[in-house]
């Protein structure tokens, strides 16, 4: 059974309890859809049965439900994108935007080498461009210390290009943080083979 078919069942019979205008009509422990089980009804006809419920709160809270059930299924299938991530492994700052990526919901796959100019060349990020370490997500090259906003308007856009870059350690950008220093600004750029643009500016992972 597709995994969709139980929450679109479960959303029609809330819905359908909510057009009911009837203030005696309660929830019945079975509902009318048969792949719909025991334990995904009986919570919310206990919570629907409440007697200091009334009907206009039991309305909003049946409509909130049923759209929380129709977007479950695509909640989860989704599958963050993973970054595969080329560092030097005595390198502190990468592993801190490593760490970075993790807590901001991407899968990372960590690959050490003393090799990264190499990558970099086989990637086709420029040598102006070039900073510690050097990641790829869905066909995209992401150089040094990007911030998350900025890879998922990436992914989000799909521009034409090779990826982004932000070039050296800039102080304050993500993972490279200093407590106490005030985080500097610096540049996030989108490069290709023959062109460079500014993507947007930031300050830590906030774009100013």
């Amino acid at each position: 059974m597709p995994i969709a078919r139980p929450f679109a069942s479960l959303a029609l019979w809330l819905r359908a309890l909510a057009a009911d205008d009837s203030t005696e009509t309660l929830p019945r422990s079975e509902s009318p859809f048969p792949d719909l089980t025991h334990q995904q009804i009986e919570p919310l006809r206990r919570i629907l049965t409440m007697p200091q419920l009334d009907w206009k709160t039991r309305r909003a809270f049946l409509m909130s439900a049923s759209s929380i059930a129709l977007v479950s299924p695509a909640l989860s299938a989704y599958v963050p994108p993973t970054v595969v991530v080329h560092r030097d492994p005595s390198c502190v700052c990468c592993g801190n935007w490593i760490d970075y990526l993790r807590q901001s919901g991407f899968s990372v796959e960590v690959r050490e080498t003393a090799y990264l100019q190499r990558i970099r060349t086989r990637l086709g990020v420029p040598i102006a461009l070039a900073a510690c370490h050097t990641g790829e997500v869905e066909g995209y090259v992401i150089e040094g210390h990007v911030p998350v906003p900025a890879i998922r308007r990436l992914l989000t856009e799909k521009p034409t290009a090779t990826g982004l870059a932000v070039p050296g350690m800039p102080a304050g950008s993500p993972g490279m943080e200093v407590e106490g220093a005030e985080p500097k600004a610096f540049d996030v750029i989108l490069f290709g083979p023959s062109s460079q643009r500014a993507f947007g500016r930031y300050r830590g992972s906030i774009e100013i």
